[in-house]
C-alpha cells in the first residue's frame, strides 16, 4: 500500500543541482535493494549544501575545488578476495557521493570476478545480501601495472610516470581540494603490500604526500588504511602541517580483521539462487571488517552531519566488538586530527543525494547484523587461510578432503618455516660474540635476565627472543617511529629474501625483527653473515648452528 508523509522541511535552491548531476540516480535505480527500494537525505535547515556546491565547482565559489579519490588493492589472488571486493564497494560510495568519475582511480589487479574458483563469475560481493560491487567499477591500473612506483606516481600526480600504463590518470589535485585515499590489502611494521614488486615503505609514502603538500597539490587529506599493523606507518611520523588525517584498521603491534567469511554467519550472498547456483557458498571472506565498518557507517549516515569523529567512534565500536577486542583491532587516528575531525565525512567522499547502497535498505539485516556479523570475523592472516579450512570441512569425497588438507597443509609448513627463520636468525644473532651484547644492552634487558641457568651456558630465554623477535624494545619510547634508518630497514629486507626468499603477506609479519635489529645497531651484513650458514628457512635446529667467526656491525 502506498503511504503518504507530509513533513515540514526547509527548501533549498542548490546552485548547479539538478536530477542529471553526476551521482543522482533515479529512486527506481537503487543498486543491491527491491526494485522501489530507496533511501534519502532530506535538507533540513541545520543542513548545509553550500560546502557541497563548492566541491562541485559552482559559480557559489570564485575559487572552485574538487573531491579526489584514490582506491588501492595492493593484493591479488582467490584468498584475498576481500581486499578487491573492499575497493570495489568503496568506489560505488565515492561515485554516488557526486565525485566525477574522473577524479577516481581504481588500482586493482583484477582477477577475482572472473577467477576459477568463483562460482559467480563476473561478480564480487563485499557483503551477505548485499549488491554485486564489481558491476560499473572503472579499473584504471589493473595486474602489474599495481605497484608501487605506480601508486606513488598516481598520487603525487605525476602523468609523465604513467603515461604508458592504464588509463595515465592521476591525483590531479590543487590547492583547493580535497583528497581522499582508501587503501586494502596486508601489511606489516612499516610496510604496505603490493601484488607486484616490492612493498610500500612508509617513508616512501609520506615522502609523496610531502612533495605533494609542497607543491600546494591540495588543502586537507583523509586516508584510511586497512591493513595489519598499520599504526606503524604513521606513529611518530608525522609533521603538524600536513593538513593529513588518518584513520588506520590497527595499531601499530596488531593484525586487522576480515569478515563475513564463509562458514559463519550470513557469509553468502542471496544472488546465489539468481545466478544459478543454488545456495553455494563463496569460501572466501567478503570484506574487512574496518573497510566495512567505514563504508556500511557512511552509508548509513547522513554525510552532511557526521564528522570524521563521529565516524572514528562508530567504526572504532564495530572494529574492535563493541571494545571488548575478542574480535577486533584498535582503530587508530593519525596527523591534524584535532584541526580535522569536525570536517564532515562527506567533504571527502561526497554527499550522494540517493543513498543507493543503503545497506538497511538493500539486505533488511539491519541490527541483526551489528552483533551476531561479529561472530563472523577472523584475523587477517588467518582469513587467507578460510577457504582452505572451508574446503576441507566441506568436501564432498575423500578424494577431495585429501586434496584440501594437503594444500592446507603446505601453507602452514611454509608459515612455519617462515617462523623458523625468523626465531633462528635471533638466536643466531645472539649466540655471535659481537652481536650478543648489542642485542642484550639495545633492548632493555640485564644478562641475568637474558639467559636460561648460568650465562656461560649460552642459551637465551625463550622471553627475549620472542621479543625481539615480534615486540618492541623496552627501551624505546612508546610513540617513536618504527625504525630510526628506513634505509636499513630496506638493507635488511633485501638481506632476508637473499637468504630465505622474498616476504609473502604472511612472512611479512617478520620486519618486525629486521626494524629491531636496525634500532639495535646491526645493520644488513650481519644478517647476510649468518643466514648464510643456515641451509634452509624452514629447520630451527640448523639456524642455531655454526656461527661465522665475523659480523659487522653499525
Amino acid at each position: 500500500m502506498a503511504r503518504i508523509f507530509l513533513l515540514p522541511v526547509l527548501l533549498l535552491v542548490i546552485p548547479g543541482f539538478s536530477a542529471s548531476r553526476p551521482g543522482f540516480r533515479g529512486f527506481s535505480e537503487v543498486q543491491g535493494g527491491r526494485k522501489g527500494d530507496f533511501a534519502v537525505h532530506v535538507l533540513t535547515p541545520g543542513d548545509s549544501p553550500e560546502r557541497d556546491a563548492t566541491k562541485e565547482g559552482t559559480s557559489a565559489s570564485p575559487q572552485p575545488s574538487q573531491r579526489w579519490a584514490l582506491l588501492v588493492a595492493g593484493s591479488s589472488g582467490w584468498y584475498n578476495y576481500r581486499h578487491q571486493a573492499d575497493v570495489c564497494h568503496a568506489y560505488h560510495l565515492i561515485k554516488e557521493g557526486g565525485v566525477h568519475t574522473a577524479n577516481i582511480v581504481t588500482m586493482m589487479y583484477g582477477d577475482i570476478a572472473h577467477h576459477a574458483d568463483n562460482p559467480f563469475p563476473g561478480k564480487i560481493f563485499n557483503r551477505p545480501g548485499g549488491p554485486d560491487v564489481f558491476q560499473g567499477v572503472a579499473i584504471d591500473y589493473r595486474g602489474d601495472e599495481v605497484n608501487v612506483n605506480t601508486v606513488l606516481a598516481v598520487l603525487e600526480g605525476n602523468k609523465d610516470a604513467v603515461k604508458s600504463l592504464g588509463t595515465g590518470k592521476v591525483i590531479d589535485s590543487g590547492p583547493n581540494d580535497e583528497v581522499f585515499v582508501f587503501y586494502s590489502d596486508h601489511g606489516s611494521p612499516g610496510v604496505l603490500g603490493m601484488p607486484s614488486g616490492s612493498m610500500l615503505y612508509a617513508d616512501q609514502l609520506l615522502g609523496a604526500i610531502r612533495r605533494k603538500r609542497a607543491a600546494h597539490g591540495y588543502k586537507e587529506m583523509s586516508m584510511y588504511i586497512e591493513a595489519c599493523e598499520s599504526g606503524s606507518l604513521f606513529q611518530g611520523m608525522l609533521e603538524d602541517d600536513l593538513q593529513l588525517y588518518v584513520t588506520t584498521a590497527a595499531n601499530a603491534n596488531e593484525s586487522s580483521w576480515g569478515t563475513y567469511c564463509p562458514g559463519l554467519h550470513g557469509a553468502a550472498p542471496p544472488q546465489a539462487q539468481l545466478a544459478g547456483n543454488g545456495s553455494k557458498e563463496l569460501d572466501t571472506c567478503l570484506g574487512d571488517l574496518f573497510s566495512v565498518a567505514w563504508m556500511e557507517d557512511s552509508e548509513e549516515q547522513n554525510p552532511l552531519t557526521e564528522t570524521l569523529r563521529v565516524q572514528f567512534d562508530h567504526v572504532s565500536q564495530r572494529t574492535s566488538a563493541n571494545y571488548t577486542y575478542k574480535m577486533g583491532s584498535h582503530v587508530q587516528r593519525f596527523g591534524q586530527v584535532s584541526a580535522m575531525e569536525a570536517d564532515h565525512v562527506g567533504d571527502f567522499i561526497g554527499y550522494p543525494s540517493n543513498r543507493a547502497l543503503s545497506r538497511l535498505s538493500s539486505t533488511g539485516m539491519g541490527a541483526e547484523l551489528r552483533g551476531p556479523q561479529q561472530h563472523s570475523s577472523v584475523s587477517q592472516r588467518e582469513a587467507d587461510l578460510v577457504p582452505l579450512r572451508f574446503r576441507v570441512a566441506n568436501a564432498r569425497t575423500p578424494r577431495d578432503r585429501q586434496k584440501a588438507e594437503a594444500e592446507l597443509n603446505a601453507v602452514l609448513k611454509q608459515r612455519a618455516g617462515a617462523d623458523a627463520a625468523a626465531e633462528g636468525l635471533a638466536h643466531k644473532l645472539f649466540m655471535h660474540p659481537e652481536t650478543s651484547d648489542i642485542l642484550i644492552q639495545n633492548h632493555g634487558w640485564q644478562a641475568q635476565d637474558v639467559f636460561i641457568g648460568a650465562p656461560e651456558h649460552g642459551q637465551p630465554a625463550s622471553s627475549f627472543l620472542t621479543q625481539l623477535v615480534s615486540g618492541a624494545p623496552k627501551q624505546r619510547p612508546p610513540q617513536a617511529p618504527l625504525v630510526d634508518s628506513w634505509d636499513c630497514l630496506r638493507e635488511m629486507e633485501r638481506a632476508w629474501a637473499q637468504a630465505y626468499g622474498p616476504f609473502d603477506q604472511y612472512s611479512m609479519r617478520h620486519m618486525r625483527l629486521l626494524a629491531n635489529l636496525c634500532n639495535s645497531g646491526l645493520n644488513d651484513h650481519a644478517v647476510r653473515a649468518v643466514s648464510a650458514t643456515t641451509a634452509t628457512a624452514g629447520a630451527t635446529t640448523e639456524a642455531k648452528e655454526a656461527v661465522p667467526e665475523t659480523v659487522t656491525v653499525q
